[in-house]
């Protein structure tokens, strides 16, 4: 796996309580998305966005994201990506759902 991560890529992460998704973290870098964000903070160019279990944006303060993501410059902001690279032989896994669109 190559870093950073390119443009385009998107992350998501299901959040499961009691056997169902009960919210969903997820993350995407496109160019110019790190514009107008304070060096302090930025994360390259990726952006965050926390959603509930029926999809719906959930409002939040996202420099919780930024300040937590940053000392992870490294492997492209993301935690555990070393691990995500081992099980998906090196190369980005399925798409596992698409939480910014209607079902």
């Amino acid at each position: 796996m190559t870093f950073p991560l390119p443009h385009g890529s998107i992350i998501v992460v299901e959040n499961v309580a009691d056997g169902a998704v009960a919210s969903y973290a997820a993350m995407e870098s496109r160019a110019g998305f790190g514009d107008g964000i304070p060096d302090v903070l930025k994360n390259g160019d990726w952006t965050y966005a926390l959603f509930n279990g029926k999809r719906e944006v959930r409002e939040f303060n996202y420099a919780k994201c930024l300040a937590c993501h940053t000392p992870k410059a490294s492997t492209s902001y993301v935690f555990g990506l070393a691990e995500i690279a081992t099980l998906t032989d090196g190369g980005a896994s399925p798409p596992i759902s698409d939480v910014g669109r209607s079902p």
